[in-house]
């Protein structure tokens, strides 16, 4: 309520004439979960501590509204699309990718290609986390090669493939192969053993 006029003001209708598009809705929907004085709709309650007939309209908070309705829409706000992913959709969409890159590895012998493919498999093995990108020869690859999880002989292979197909020399081809086949293995741990023995 603004003291000079004593008006009330009407935050949704202020929120979504003032903000474009959906950030307006999406911030007037967040203020009626956050409670407070002003409200169209509020309980009127006596504001005034001298005794005046001033009055202002206050409607009860909510936080575990207030905290879902963030959750579910601070992401819109920012102007990017987001949807929650239960675990079994998720677990799907990780198995499918999985197939996906595991089929194209298996059809590629260009070592920049079988480079990126096993690091992506790798990463998303390792991590949990699907990667991909102009960026996975480079940063993507030193997390993973510095990951714990990561065999330190597996990283030295994915490091010295990258670092030839960086020089455009001449590629070793056994060391493409094991750098496949590393990407190809369901569990890289059990691979590096395998390769030991």
């Amino acid at each position: 309520m603004d003291e000079d006029s004593q008006h009330t003001y009407k935050p949704l209708p202020t929120l979504r004439k003032v903000l474009s598009g959906n950030m307006g809705v999406t911030l007037a929907r967040l203020w009626t979960h956050c409670g407070g004085e002003c409200y169209d709709g509020g309980v009127e309650v006596n504001a005034a501590a001298d005794g005046s007939t001033s009055s202002c309209y206050v409607k009860p908070g909510n936080v575990n509204e207030f905290l879902s309705f963030v959750e579910e829409n601070c992401l819109s706000i920012c102007g990017m699309p987001f949807t929650k992913l239960n675990k079994k959709s998720e677990k799907q969409f990780l198995f499918a990718r999985r197939q996906e890159l595991t089929s194209a590895l298996g059809s590629t012998s260009d070592p920049t290609t079988v480079l990126e493919f096993t690091i992506m498999l790798l990463f998303q093995q390792i991590r949990g986390f699907t990667v991909s990108g102009p960026h996975l020869t480079g940063p993507i690859l030193k997390l993973l090669c510095n990951e714990k999880k990561t065999p330190e002989a597996i990283a030295n292979l994915l490091l010295q493939l990258a670092d030839q197909c960086a020089n455009d020399g001449s590629v070793d081809a056994d060391l493409v192969a094991k750098v496949k086949a590393c990407g190809l293995s369901r569990d890289v741990t059990k691979h590096v053993l395998e390769s030991n023995e």
